[in-house]
């Protein structure tokens, strides 16, 4: 099924390239906007929920501290005027050439095939979700759950891996952050993590398999550790301070995706 149809190299490169500066584009505006309208969203639900405190029985007039806060909430949620500012045009040109790049080396990597095409959705997912994460600490359910399903069904015929370690991937993918969550929340009563990088690790295992686990969690973890003790060093962050571990995910999910390290794909083509 992935080896049906297929593009000369050059033509394959070409595309990719084509295909990634015009996904960069609005990838870089979906990430500014979908945040935004999310939050919008919540603060209405907020608003709605004040307003039926306010509408209090016949006779009943709200307490003082209660008439005094729902002016300040009310403020406080008043739509942002952000929603309305586009992103910036250096951050929309970097995020073309990055996703260029990335179809390029993905076009690289598969031929010019439909699993590249595939590869492509994953690549560009997982930049979206990058530069959510790292300018929120969101990462939305709407991206990470069809993520999981569109792995899943990729490899339903065997694309990347197969169904068994795609499965498997999923399902201990998601129980290792989830394990390793509540560990840490025991021992420090802190939360070291949201739970949206639990559906991203299930995510990219439905994609890439059980066997590549071990190389995300190391790259990802070695990664987070070089750039959040780089950060602290240059008084960007500090000690102890959360930061998100999203990017850092995605990082490792491109790297393995593209450099192998899954079932049935040695390591930068090694082995």
């Amino acid at each position: 099924m992935w080896q049906t149809v297929y593009l000369s190299p050059a033509f394959a490169v070409s595309l990719a390239a084509f295909l990634g500066a015009i996904a960069g584009g609005g990838l870089c505006a979906l990430a500014h906007y979908l945040p935004r309208s999310m939050e919008a969203r919540w603060a209405e639900q907020c608003r709605e929920y004040l307003a039926s405190r306010e509408a209090t029985l016949p006779g009943e007039a709200p307490s003082p501290d209660t008439a005094d806060d729902i002016p300040t909430a009310h403020a406080a949620l008043a739509p942002s005027p952000e929603l309305s500012v586009p992103p910036s045009w250096p951050a929309m040109l970097a995020t073309a050439l990055v996703c260029a790049l990335l179809f390029v080396l993905c076009a690289w990597r598969f031929g010019g095939t439909p699993l590249a095409l595939a590869g492509m959705v994953l690549l560009g997912a997982l930049l979206l979700l990058g530069l959510i994460d790292l300018g929120t600490s969101l990462l939305p359910d709407s991206i990470t759950l069809p993520l999981l399903w569109a792995g899943l069904l990729v490899n339903l015929q065997g694309g990347l891996t197969s169904l068994p370690q795609a499965v498997l991937g999923a399902v201990v993918g998601y129980l290792c952050l989830w394990l390793l969550f509540h560990a840490f929340k025991f021992c420090t009563g802190r939360e070291g993590m949201g739970h949206g990088d639990f559906k991203l690790l299930a995510a990219l295992g439905a994609w890439l398999g059980l066997s590549a686990l071990p190389m995300l969690l190391l790259v990802s973890s070695i990664s987070g550790v070089i750039i959040g003790l780089t950060l602290v060093r240059l008084g960007r962050a500090a000690r102890g301070q959360a930061l998100p571990f999203g990017p850092y995910l995605a990082v490792a999910g491109a790297i393995t995706l593209l450099g192998g390290g899954y079932a049935g794909a040695p390591l930068f083509g090694l082995g």
